[in-house]
């Protein structure tokens, strides 16, 4: 990157209408032709110390055209160094236009997230977009406790905004009684990030201010059911009949690697009968617009039959009665206890429990990719982990297959071993 050097005077320049009076204009200098800009502040002749570049006299008026003098000072130096980290050149008149609004001045962080809500909200899933939403309001957050404004021009972005952000998040939550901690900052991080990009492309931007920032994400262990776990949720007996019901959903999405929001909006035209009399779902999930398709086992069948005569069900046209993520996610809990599970008890794990089963069946990655609606296999490969038992499992394999390599001949003793074909003679 280029090294400019950033010169700012103070003049005074005669009043064309009054020539007892001048006013004060900043000369902006970088290594090359120099912009002036008016401060539209107005004093007698003899006033302006041109030495100090300052106002002479002690009333409360000359301090305050004073500190309206050094606050342009400041404000402008901030607009260089943060113009440094985004272009390769920076021009005084580029300084200029930042500092006077002229040129973009529309291109600030709200008015970015304004354009990206209006191209992207009716497009991404709720869900998603509400994600989306808290990380607008984090940085709108951060810039009015930041910088004390409601906004910024987006040039104003760089390494230190994005770094300090990251502080900020866990020290400010959106709400008191759910801090975001870990890889939850690092998602907004990320979202952030990519609206950012997104505005790049657009040309909001001389170059991506983030590209130089890494962000940290921790992996972490995701829980699946063991088997043990999964048969007693299938044969334990429950006396409530929502714990019953959150149990059902549950063991529904373990059987077929489907979302919350697609369990819950099932109907009895998603399913159909394949040529050999198998039982499918084939359903596009809303998160991804992609297809889910997956025959059904006979446990799942058996859940579809119990629910979808219920007059909720019908009422609902849906499969399964109306009920709300947080409130199973509630019976998940509670369920934790009853079945002493060990790790808290999610509708989401029942998708990480259908993948480790189902590669570990030795379904095709691919396969499972279909099934679970992902448009990635990266994405499938974080459902479908791998443990020390589908290592044993796979090796139980391997070894059998070996085995059964070393019954078979060599060639030589195949060729050897063959038998001549008898004819049999005509009459």
């Amino acid at each position: 990157m280029a090294s400019h050097t950033l010169s700012l005077d103070f003049i005074a320049r005669k009043d064309k209408q009054d020539p007892g009076r001048v006013c004060i204009f900043g000369r902006i200098t970088i290594d090359g032709p120099p912009k002036e800009f008016s401060l539209k502040e107005f004093i007698p002749y003899d006033k302006w110390d041109a030495a100090s570049e300052s106002v002479k006299g002690k009333t409360q008026e000359v301090k305050d055209i004073n500190k309206h003098i050094e606050n342009t000072r400041t404000k402008i130096a901030n607009i260089f160094r943060a113009l440094q980290d985004t272009q390769d050149y920076v021009s005084a008149q580029n300084v200029k236009e930042a500092y006077t609004g002229k040129s973009h001045k529309d291109h600030t962080v709200r008015n970015l997230f304004k354009k990206h809500e209006k191209k992207f909200q009716k497009i991404l899933a709720p869900g998603t977009w509400k994600n989306y939403a808290a990380t607008h309001q984090y940085v709108l957050n951060f810039i009015k406790h930041q910088f004390k404004s409601e906004d910024l021009h987006v040039r104003q972005l760089n390494y230190e905004f994005i770094s300090d952000l990251e502080s900020y998040i866990p020290e400010h939550p959106l709400k008191n009684s759910d801090p975001c901690l870990g890889n939850g900052i690092a998602k907004h991080l990320e979202r952030f990030r990519g609206i950012v990009n997104w505005g790049d492309d657009l040309g909001w931007f001389k170059k991506e201010p983030f590209r130089k920032f890494k962000i940290c994400k921790a992996k972490t262990k995701r829980e699946k059911l063991k088997a043990h776990q999964l048969k007693m949720m299938e044969t334990k007996r429950l006396t409530s009949p929502d714990l019953e019901f959150a149990r059902d959903l549950f063991l529904f999405a373990c059987y077929t690697g489907f979302s919350f929001a697609e369990v819950s909006s099932l109907s009895m035209s998603d399913f159909e009968i394949s040529d050999k009399g198998k039982f499918w779902c084939t359903k596009y999930r809303q998160k991804s617009d992609e297809l889910e398709a997956v025959p059904l086992i006979h446990q799942a069948v058996l859940l579809v039959k119990k629910y979808k005569d219920l007059p909720k069900s019908v009422a609902n046209e849906t499969v399964f009665p109306p009920i709300t993520n947080q409130y199973i996610n509630r019976l998940l809990k509670i369920l934790t206890e009853v079945f002493d599970i060990g790790f808290p008890l999610t509708f989401h794990l029942s998708r990480h429990t259908f993948g480790y089963y189902a590669v570990k069946a030795g379904l095709d990655i691919k396969v499972i990719k279909v099934i679970m609606g992902h448009r990635k296999i990266a994405t499938t490969d974080i459902y479908t982990c791998v443990d020390e038992e589908i290592i044993e499992f796979g090796m139980e394999k391997f070894e059998a297959a070996g085995d059964r390599r070393r019954e078979l001949p060599s060639p030589t003793e195949y060729i050897n071993n063959a038998q001549p074909i008898r004819l049999i003679k005509s009459e």
